[in-house]
């Protein structure tokens, strides 16, 4: 079975639940390439799945190691949150946001930042976002809320 093949029937296994066989397929592929970045990340998510989720996060970062590329950073810094290693995922978040400056990724930063009482960090993304997306009252809230922490009210 070539790698292509592989990958439809992992897929296949993936979508029938039966992970395992999953798993199996994308493992045999990482012996061949071990650096096969796309693969560790479908493999990383598969381990999150099943609830493997030290596993995921050591597979996602190896992922990650390999290109920083962004669409790795949002599971990794998930992953990261379930754990409670808050300013890991506060810290992926940011990087996320100097690649791609969406309302979304912008939300995770903040979200991630509340989690860790980084006062500081919220104003100052809160206020970042709210000039970008002006019409999105949450940013704005946010801000307004951390201000009085950071003594900016």
């Amino acid at each position: 079975m070539n790698k292509l093949e592989s990958i439809q029937k992992a897929i296949e296994y993936t979508q029938n639940k039966d992970l395992k066989n999953a798993e199996k397929i994308y493992l045999t592929l990482l012996d061949q390439n071990p650096k096969d970045e796309p693969i560790l990340e479908v493999l990383g998510l598969l381990y999150m799945q099943l609830g493997r989720l030290k596993k995921a996060e050591k597979t996602l970062e190896k992922a990650f190691g390999i290109n920083k590329s962004p669409q790795i950073i949002p599971h990794l810094a998930k992953v990261k949150t379930i754990l409670g290693k808050f300013s890991e995922s506060l810290y992926l978040y940011i990087e996320l946001v100097k690649k791609e400056k969406t309302l979304e990724n912008y939300k995770e930063l903040i979200q991630a930042a509340n989690k860790c009482d980084n006062n500081h960090a919220i104003y100052k993304f809160s206020i970042e976002a709210h000039e970008i997306f002006p019409f999105e009252p949450y940013f704005l809230e946010q801000a307004s809320y951390s201000a009085v922490y950071v003594g900016q009210y």
